[in-house]
């Protein structure tokens, strides 16, 4: 069994590393000037976010396979620590201890966070998982208790919540009186970094209200969509861990550390509205360690449901695998292909049917790949463009007309389809309202191409 995780982690290591490119999401960042308070402002601080492509940059010049071999350093020491936690897990159980960390990397999160640059959950759920196994530790050494310390330093600085799951679990091993000095100064330093957090973003930038993860859809509607999409990312959280959580509180009258910090994080994040795939990677060693203290003492249908709703996850984290590969690479030879056209003089380029969400961000990376002047249009026929590109991100599915003819395309040669439950739910949803698909097109194809209006 070791052999077979060793040819796994490194076969999707390796997957990682394959043909690396800048992508139109986040990526144009490493263009700009380093410089680590970037990832200070308005209502944000995690300066740490980006530092291992800044300073690669920095060194290095613009360097993707730098950047995407950092990724798979990365991975591969946090599988090797998922292993680690899963085999505490499932002492009793080596299938589930052997399955556990594969699944894990498989959801949707995991592959979002290391396919791509800009996400400080890839960290901090490395870090979170040395933390977790450094807890499993009765009596620390001070090399571990230093080791420790610097490592919620740092997980603290890639991402504002992680002060909750820190403060936290010291909260509670205070409470059950394990080495209270040290747990002490853990909630200490996670105190001083919400109130250095509430000085800066509310006193220095006077921020009055959440600016991060504002949408048009508020109250009852937004919780439900993002129970929905939670639930699809990853269903052990309500399935499982939440479930077992209100039936030890019900029951027993106490709270289970690890359950309860997850309860603490999922509803956190209900409450900011906010969803992205990877924003419960920083739980993953808590459930794995959770699954393995409760999966026998769960109802089995909840466990039936639970495998079930996995499956479908692992399904959506492949399409996650398919995006991430195809799309930055097809971005990026459209952009050298507009760069190698023979153009006299700056022209106008249109995308086809750009959603609002994505649009603003998808321009802003093209200007900075392209000197052209980049707009978005519903209209194919649009007098003021020059080329159009029809891309994945044309979620009306607009087509161009016969005045246009196509002088790039890129088609992938590995495409995984989006046959998760959630875009088929869409899709449907879609045929019997008004709603438009926007995203997560069951139809959604990673080609990239550019149309060039022909002179008659």
């Amino acid at each position: 069994m070791k052999l077979k995780l060793l040819g796994f982690a490194f076969f999707y290591a390796t997957l990682i590393c394959i043909n690396p490119h800048l992508g139109p999401l986040d990526d144009w960042g490493l263009l700009d000037q380093f410089n680590l308070l970037k990832f200070w402002g308005g209502d944000r601080f995690y300066i740490l976010n980006g530092v291992e492509q800044s300073l690669i940059t920095l060194g290095f010049g613009i360097q993707p396979f730098l950047y995407y071999l950092v990724n798979a350093l990365e991975f591969l020491a946090l599988f090797y620590l998922l292993v680690q936690i899963s085999k505490k897990a499932f002492e009793n159980n080596p299938y589930l201890a052997f399955f556990a960390p594969i699944i894990a990397t498989l959801t949707p999160g995991l592959p979002t966070a290391y396919l791509r640059l800009f996400v400080p959950e890839r960290l901090l759920v490395l870090c979170f998982s040395y933390i977790i196994l450094l807890d499993q530790e009765n009596k620390k050494r001070t090399i571990q208790k230093i080791a420790y310390f610097v490592v919620a330093v740092i997980s603290m600085l890639l991402k504002e919540p992680a002060f909750l799951l820190i403060g936290g679990l010291s909260f509670f091993r205070f409470l059950e009186k394990k080495e209270r000095p040290f747990h002490m100064f853990i909630m200490l330093l996670s105190v001083i970094y919400f109130l250095v957090y509430l000085y800066l973003t509310r006193v220095i930038h006077q921020v009055t209200g959440l600016e991060y993860g504002q949408t048009s859809i508020h109250g009852i509607h937004l919780l439900v969509k993002n129970i929905f999409n939670y639930l699809l990312n990853d269903p052990t959280i309500y399935l499982l861990a939440l479930p077992t959580w209100f039936i030890i509180l019900l029951k027993k009258r106490t709270f289970d550390p690890y359950l309860s910090l997850i309860a603490g994080y999922v509803f956190m994040l209900l409450y900011l509205g906010i969803f992205q795939e990877y924003y419960l990677l920083p739980l993953l060693p808590l459930l794995i360690m959770s699954a393995g203290k409760y999966w026998v003492v769960t109802p089995k249908l909840l466990r039936t449901l639970t495998l079930f709703m996995m499956a479908n996850s692992v399904l959506y984290g492949l399409g996650q695998i398919s995006i991430y590969k195809n799309e930055p690479r097809g971005f990026s030879e459209a952009m050298t292909a507009l760069s190698n056209e023979n153009i006299s003089g700056s022209k106008t380029v249109c995308y086809l049917g750009l959603n609002q969400e994505f649009s603003d961000e998808i321009i802003l990376a093209s200007t900075k790949f392209s000197a052209h002047r980049f707009l978005s249009t519903n209209d194919a026929h649009d007098e003021r463009c020059d080329y159009l590109i029809d891309s994945p991100y044309n979620y009306a599915g607009l087509k161009a007309g016969s005045e246009w003819g196509v002088i790039h395309r890129y088609v992938p040669s590995l495409y995984f389809p989006a046959i998760s439950m959630k875009p088929w739910i869409k899709y449907l949803i879609s045929k019997t309202s008004a709603i438009p698909l926007i995203n997560q097109n069951i139809f959604r194809k990673h080609d990239f191409e550019i149309l060039r209006r022909l002179v008659l």
